[in-house]
C-alpha cells in the first residue's frame, strides 16, 4: 500500500520528468485531497504550458474559487510540547496533554479550553477516552494508569503495570 505522501512524492518525480503530464496528474491529487489552492497553482502553471487542453480549463475551473482546506488550531499553548492527544466518540471535546504533566480539555465547536489540569509528577505519553465520553484514561511514565471523570475532575489511580503505559487501543 502506498501513502498519500508517497504518492505525492511519487509525482513530484514524475512532474520534473514529464512537466505536462505530471503537473497535471499533481494537480488532480491534491484535487481530491481537499486542497484546492494547491490544486490551482499547478493547473495555472498547466494552463500556460497547453492553453487549450479542454482537460486542464474544466479542472481548473473546478477549483478555482474553492476554499482552502480546512485547518483549525486550537488558541492555547501548552507549556511543553504536546504528548497525546484524544477526542471523545461524539467529537465534541478533544483532550491534549504535554510532557510537564499539563493536560486540556476544550470544546472543539468553540475553541475553547474549558479546564486546565496539572498532573504532578505525572507525564502523559497516551490519552484514551471511554466509549460514553465521560472517563478519560491516562498512560505515562510512572508504572500506574490514571482515570479522570470528565465532568467532576476527580479520578483515581490504577497501579499494577509491569512497565510504562505507552499506548493505548
Amino acid at each position: 500500500m502506498i501513502t498519500d505522501a508517497e504518492l505525492v512524492d511519487e509525482l513530484e518525480s514524475v512532474r520534473f520528468g514529464d512537466p505536462d503530464d505530471g503537473t497535471y496528474l499533481l494537480a488532480l491529487v491534491h484535487r481530491e485531497r481537499g486542497d484546492a489552492p494547491a490544486a490551482a497553482e499547478l493547473l495555472r502553471d498547466a494552463s500556460t504550458r497547453m492553453p487549450h487542453d479542454p482537460q486542464i480549463a474544466a479542472a481548473l475551473a473546478s477549483v478555482q474559487d474553492a476554499p482552502a482546506p480546512a485547518q483549525w488550531v486550537l488558541p492555547g499553548e501548552h507549556d511543553d510540547p504536546i504528548t497525546a492527544l484524544a477526542l471523545t466518540p461524539d467529537g465534541t471535546t478533544g483532550v491534549s496533554a504535554d510532557g510537564a504533566g499539563g493536560v486540556r480539555i476544550w470544546d472543539l465547536p468553540t475553541g475553547e479550553c474549558r479546564q486546565e489540569l496539572h498532573l504532578d509528577t505525572y507525564r502523559a505519553k497516551t490519552l484514551a477516552v471511554r466509549d460514553d465520553g465521560r472517563v478519560l484514561v491516562v498512560g505515562g511514565d510512572t508504572r500506574r494508569a490514571l482515570a479522570l471523570d470528565f465532568e467532576t475532575a476527580t479520578g483515581f489511580e490504577l497501579p499494577g503495570h509491569p512497565s510504562w503505559c505507552s499506548r493505548s487501543r
